[in-house]
């Protein structure tokens, strides 16, 4: 008998043992996930409140709300900010010990190896050690776990030109990623017809490993358009439209279409978009033109070789199908977009908000960089493991 105990004993004691450890570490880790949880939010809120003494004229706004985007990214990837999805109720109860502590140990651990990988410093203790002529280079690396040079193709709406995203690419390449600008407008007056405007982009795509599709406002057809007809690694739309997974898709909303009617001449031509909410003050603001229009310069630019397509053009469509199989995220940039936003949580895409303007490529560029790249590491890591080895290049 003594022997049959011991027999028993013996495994028993390591089980236990081991079940000690496992739950010692998850206490541990869980105390400190919720310490550091504190930590980040206080820095997050000591942030918000500098960001709000700035006025959007002050030079270090943009790189202090780059900063203040990139930490609300990290925040949201580590859970800090957990919301149950629409019509699902966040359960608090006991679940099975083994599921706690693989739980708490899978995610928690990857908190602490993130934050010894990039040096292990608090936020809090990198806003004090900065001299403001280094903000913009200190914000460019936070929280976005990529250490490889992606081939991007941004996608502009057809109403605008390239340069919208162009200040939005610069941040990109400074970072050594390669992109691209697709101009259907470079050489087309008038502007050629909706449903063929995916075959011209074509033409100006030059070929690379499976880009990232990102496609601002309208310009979402036309990345899931791209996306059945072009290898890529995944879709990002930015303020814009989610399109149907399998149908037909318009320029616009049917209530757009109706007030794009109403502005028409006689003849059916209309005014260049960023004159189409001239008596619209909020739409004006919710757009971002009112903030583009204080740089004459820029403005001038934005509007240089901008379509005046007829009213008529708005009535085409494209066909849409078989291209939801490519992983896809939204960034939410005006509440314009509301609606999309709700859609995109409804087939489990993820989701970054920014508190910007329609417009923000253009007028907040480094934070539409940060959102851009952390939602492509989010795509990459969807794909198959045999992919995500092959998307990019090592940055050298």
């Amino acid at each position: 008998m003594d022997t049959i105990t011991k027999i028993i004993a013996g495994p028993a004691a390591v089980l236990t043992t081991v079940f000690c450890i496992a739950g010692l570490l998850s206490i541990g880790l869980g105390l400190y996930w919720l310490f550091n949880k504190q930590a980040r939010l206080r820095d997050l809120a000591e942030l918000r409140k500098k960001l709000d003494k700035l006025a959007p004229s002050d030079p270090e706004y943009g790189p202090v709300r780059a900063l203040y985007t990139s930490m609300v990214i990290d925040a949201e990837r580590w859970g800090f900010f957990f919301i149950p999805a629409p019509g699902r109720t966040a359960i608090v109860g006991a679940p099975t010990t083994a599921a706690v502590i693989m739980l708490a140990m899978g995610v928690l651990a990857g908190v602490i190896i993130d934050d010894l990988f990039h040096g292990g410093r608090s936020r809090s203790a990198e806003l004090a050690s900065w001299p403001r002529s280094t903000i913009p280079q200190q914000r460019s690396s936070f929280g976005l776990g990529l250490r490889m040079s992606l081939n991007f193709v941004l996608v502009p709406g057809p109403l605008v030109r390239a340069s919208s995203w162009e200040l939005t690419a610069q941040e990109l390449r400074k970072l050594g990623h390669h992109v691209q600008i697709p101009d259907v407008l470079d050489n087309q007056q008038p502007p050629p017809a909706w449903h063929e405007w995916t075959s011209h982009l074509l033409q100006r795509i030059a070929s690379c490993q499976d880009p990232i599709l990102v496609g601002h406002s309208s310009a979402s057809a036309l990345v899931a358009d791209l996306a059945r007809r072009l290898p890529c690694g995944g879709v990002i739309i930015v303020d814009g439209d989610v399109p149907p997974q399998q149908d037909s898709a318009s320029p616009v909303r049917p209530a757009l279409r109706d007030f794009i009617g109403s502005i028409a001449a006689s003849d059916g031509t209309l005014p260049i978009w960023s004159r189409w909410f001239a008596n619209d003050p909020r739409r004006t603001s919710l757009i971002g033109l009112d903030l583009l229009a204080t740089d004459r310069i820029a403005f001038a630019e934005f509007e240089r070789g901008l379509p005046r397509p007829s009213v008529d053009w708005f009535d085409d469509a494209i066909e849409l199908a078989g291209w939801d199989h490519v992983p896809a995220g939204f960034i939410q940039c005006s509440p314009i977009y509301d609606h999309a936003t709700l859609e995109a949580r409804r087939r489990g895409w993820p989701v970054i908000r920014l508190e910007g303007t329609h417009l923000h490529p253009t007028l907040q560029p480094a934070e539409t960089m940060l959102a851009i790249l952390s939602m492509s590491r989010q795509l990459i890591r969807a794909l198959p493991p045999s992919r995500q080895g092959g998307i990019g290049g090592q940055a050298g």
